[in-house]
């Protein structure tokens, strides 16, 4: 009998705030650890690649998904170190605080922002 009621006790909790465990939940853009950790894998990428280094301009969304550590997927903008060309991208990345201070990135993909020229 016990093991049943701390069984329910324990999915109610889960389910409680309308997520369960490995659920995706929305984050505030302006939360400041997805900013730190994606400055983090901005700047991981930034070394490891030979293109343009790029600048976070903005955070325009972000999820977050419990898993072993957090899976996040932001959308942000940023703009190219020389060029201020701006680009709209959106990240993956696995955060494993335990294992290493610069999340992993598992993909990032990104599109030209148009903006517009006033001449």
């Amino acid at each position: 009998m016990f093991t049943k009621a701390f069984i329910l006790l324990f999915v109610g909790a889960c389910f409680a705030n309308g997520q369960g465990y490995g659920g995706e939940f929305d984050v505030d853009p302006s939360d400041q650890e997805v900013r730190q950790l994606l400055v983090k894998a901005i700047d991981s990428e930034n070394a490891r690649t030979n293109s343009e280094p790029q600048i976070v301009v903005r955070v325009v969304s972000a999820v977050g998904q419990v898993v072993s550590g957090n899976i996040y997927t932001i959308t942000y903008v940023s703009e190219g170190l020389y060029s201020r060309n701006q680009i709209q991208c959106q990240i993956k990345l696995h955060s494993q605080p335990w294992v290493s201070d610069t999340p992993k990135v598992v993909s990032n993909q990104c599109v030209p922002v148009e903006t517009p020229r006033f001449y």
